[in-house]
């Protein structure tokens, strides 16, 4: 499987991790452009962003929010700029991104056996489950996606479980590497109230969104009969 792959970065406030990610994504041939889009960061990202434009300018597409949008909303504009058949997703927020865990996400989507490949960490046993739900990182074919463009830009976090109910049809792969740390939010030092309210935002938009999917999923078995999705 041979696509095009485009990649899509949504940053907010991200500038430790942000330098590292881009310059090991571009290093990938087979990822043809890097869309990368400041949903209005309070930090020093877009200066970041900028310095990329002119020794990648052909391959990273630099994009700036004009209000905050989210996650979903920033996501939906670069999925339609973007030119590639396949989508990759990535959080901004890495730390430890390495070449081998991108390399092992792009060769298990273009074996053609998954419509989808999800990236984890490991190991987290107790937690694997959650983290297939809602980790950033995936690999998918843009077309089973756009017909949630519109609920992907209004759910704003749930945009994860969107992919998976699109994908649901499909056989996913999930690739667990220890490789892709993060820096969560509370280590960014945005202070514990803005903090506390991302975190109680993200966690209302995950649980609406599940509400709305299980809706979807119900009147789908009453429509088609019962499906599952694999993980």
């Amino acid at each position: 499987m041979k696509e095009t792959i485009s990649c899509i970065i949504p940053v907010y406030n991200n500038s430790e991790t942000l330098a590292g990610e881009i310059k090991i994504l571009a290093s990938f041939k087979e990822i043809k452009e890097i869309i990368v889009i400041d949903d209005c960061s309070k930090d020093n990202s877009l200066e970041i962003m900028k310095s990329f434009s002119k020794p990648l300018a052909s391959k990273v597409k630099i994009l700036v929010n004009r209000r905050n949008l989210g996650k979903g909303g920033t996501v939906v504009k670069g999925l339609k700029l973007a030119k590639g058949e396949t989508i990759f997703l990535c959080d901004a927020d890495l730390s430890t991104l390495s070449k081998k865990y991108v390399k092992d996400l792009i060769s298990a989507y273009r074996t053609g056996e998954f419509v989808m490949v999800i990236g984890n960490m490991f190991p987290r046993e107790h937690l694997r489950s959650w983290q297939n739900i809602v980790s950033g990182q995936r690999i998918l074919k843009r077309s089973l996606i756009e017909p949630y463009l519109k609920l992907i830009a209004k759910m704003g976090n749930g945009i994860e479980q969107i992919t998976n109910f699109a994908c649901r049809d499909g056989k996913i792969k999930i690739v667990y590497s220890k490789d892709p740390g993060h820096i969560l939010k509370y280590q960014r030092g945005e202070g514990f109230r803005a903090t506390t309210t991302a975190y109680t935002k993200e966690i209302w938009q995950l649980i609406r969104t599940e509400l709305l999917l299980e809706k979807m999923r119900l009147k789908e078995i009453k429509r088609n009969g019962v499906w599952k999705i694999e993980l």
